[in-house]
């Protein structure tokens, strides 16, 4: 971002994010706000707060929580600055935030997501780690299914046009995952007879190279790995700005593929 911030992010015991605020300055002030919202939020206060050793925690502490335990010892932390780990990889993703409203609105979806598929401190082997995240990805397809349903209903009752295309976009996802590329020549056939402009054109994209998309449908094998390849140099070049020349990004590639 061009001008300067600061972000403050709670996290309890097992590194599930509590709250995240990004204010304009570090001082006691931003801590003590920080801390009323914590309150207010979990509805008491902690028997003891970990910090980094800016003083300003301690001063807020001292105002709001007369009776409270500080630390601020080198490492005591470390939950908490192995928390902001995703988030910044996030951010080298997409260059960065342009403002410290769209940063505020970024961590407030991201960590209330992620919080749902960190596993518990107690269970840290693979396979109890792996049935947790099939459970909250369970989890998650349902509360979206449960939110999007009432929105699409209400969209399709008065639009004719919406529902023929979600109609036809069900049936072209259901073609794909049974793999049944016999009942793509009757989908091509009714998203022509649809005459929107957009469909139409995709259908005679489909209908064009129709033993191609057959063949992807039905057959194991598919050219999945070369594109991965592709999207990972494409990713490095954004990351490097385009300053890189082909001997450069050759051996960014080699490096990262020996990593794998």
């Amino acid at each position: 971002m061009a001008e300067s911030t600061g972000y403050g992010r709670a996290v309890d015991q097992d590194g599930y994010v509590l709250d995240e605020i990004v204010q304009s300055r570090r001082n006691t002030k931003a801590a003590r706000r920080l801390l009323k919202r914590l309150l207010r939020k979990q509805g008491m206060a902690p028997k003891r707060m970990i910090t980094d050793k800016l003083r300003s925690y301690g001063a807020a502490r001292r105002q709001l929580m007369a009776h409270g335990e500080h630390r601020s010892h080198k490492g005591l932390n470390n939950r908490a600055e192995n928390s902001h780990v995703p988030l910044r990889k996030r951010e080298r993703v997409m260059q960065g935030f342009r403002s410290p409203d769209s940063l505020q609105r970024f961590v407030s979806i991201f960590s209330a997501v992620r919080n749902l598929f960190v596993p518990p401190r107690i269970s840290r082997f693979a396979f109890q780690i792996h049935l947790h995240r099939l459970g909250a990805m369970a989890e998650w397809k349902n509360q979206i299914t449960a939110s999007i349903n009432p929105f699409a209903n209400k969209v399709t009752t008065p639009s004719t046009v919406f529902a023929i295309m979600r109609d036809l976009a069900m049936r072209f996802n259901g073609i794909l995952r049974s793999r049944n590329s016999e009942a793509l020549d009757e989908w091509i056939d009714d998203a022509i007879d649809t005459e929107l402009t957009a469909i139409m054109r995709f259908a005679s994209v489909l209908r064009r190279d129709i033993d191609a998309v057959k063949n992807a449908i039905e057959l194991p094998w598919s050219n999945g790995q070369a594109e991965g390849q592709i999207n990972r140099l494409k990713m490095l070049k954004r990351a490097m700005y385009g300053r890189a020349g082909p001997e450069l990004m050759r051996a960014r590639m080699l490096l990262l593929n020996h990593r794998n």
